[in-house]
């Protein structure tokens, strides 16, 4: 709980346009992986994207389509 306050607090969001629709306050993937491997002192992003995918299944946070799996991705 601690971990996805502060990432909350540390990911910038802002609209995004996803399929011709905007989505606000939202992130992306490879902007999570930068913030994990960061605030976690991760030697890899492999390992944050570990992470980020295992706080996705926690729902912590969510794809804004629900479909798409946690991706070091910009889009």
């Amino acid at each position: 709980p601690e971990l996805i306050e502060q990432m909350r607090l540390g990911i910038s969001k802002k609209e995004r346009k996803y399929r011709n629709k905007n989505w606000p306050s939202s992130f992306l993937g490879n902007e999570a992986v930068d913030w994990l491997q960061k605030a976690l002192k991760l030697t890899s992003r492999d390992l944050a994207v570990k992470v980020g995918t295992e706080l996705m299944r926690r729902s912590a946070f969510h794809h804004v389509s629900f479909s798409e799996p946690f991706a070091d991705k910009p889009v």
